[in-house]
């Protein structure tokens, strides 16, 4: 029941009465620190400690996604320009030839770009599964939601890096030709 504080006679029952309010919110401290700030204090159910814990620990993952992707497309970065150089010598013999520079760079960009964006997609994909099944595994019988935000997240940064690796290869690739190269082949 709601009763407006300044309906007639209710001021001397509030004096002797103990009442408690409760507000259901979504997580995070937000709304706790709203009513703190407005005079508001009580206890939160479940505690912020275990609030805290669970924020730590996702800042944990997301730190170690970010560290273990960063290497995967930097190890990616250093082996896709290493057999760009290394292809230097095809590359000036279709030139002379007379294989166009579109056609060439078309060919490295799906040749870097194409095997590392299927290749982040699917270790996304595969990590995704791996999580739904170790968490039915252990948990109750609800099935764990997919974090769709997140999992769009990386895959974005994934294939965004991935596409950028491919673009530093063709531009390795497609240099003028020296006339030493033509000479070496």
């Amino acid at each position: 029941m709601l009763l407006p504080p300044d309906l007639p006679g209710l001021a001397p029952v509030l004096e002797d009465a103990a009442w408690h309010a409760g507000v259901r919110a979504g997580p995070g401290r937000e709304l706790v620190d709203q009513l703190d700030a407005a005079g508001f204090t009580g206890l939160t159910w479940p505690d912020l400690a275990t609030y805290d814990f669970v924020a730590g620990l996702r800042t944990i993952v997301w730190t170690l996604a970010a560290v273990i992707l960063g290497i995967g497309l930097l190890t990616f970065a250093i082996a896709a320009i290493d057999r760009a150089l290394a292809r230097r010598r095809e590359v000036v013999a279709l030139q002379v030839i007379g294989s166009s520079p579109g056609i060439l760079r078309r060919a490295q960009w799906l040749e870097a770009a194409l095997p590392t964006v299927l290749g982040c997609l699917l270790a996304i994909a595969c990590v995704l599964l791996a999580g739904a099944t170790y968490l039915d595994l252990v948990g109750d019988e609800t099935p764990a939601p997919v974090p769709v935000r997140q999992t769009a997240t990386l895959a974005g940064i994934a294939v965004a890096c991935s596409l950028a690796i491919a673009g530093l290869t063709v531009v390795a690739t497609n240099s003028r030709i020296a006339p030493d190269q033509i000479r070496a082949e």
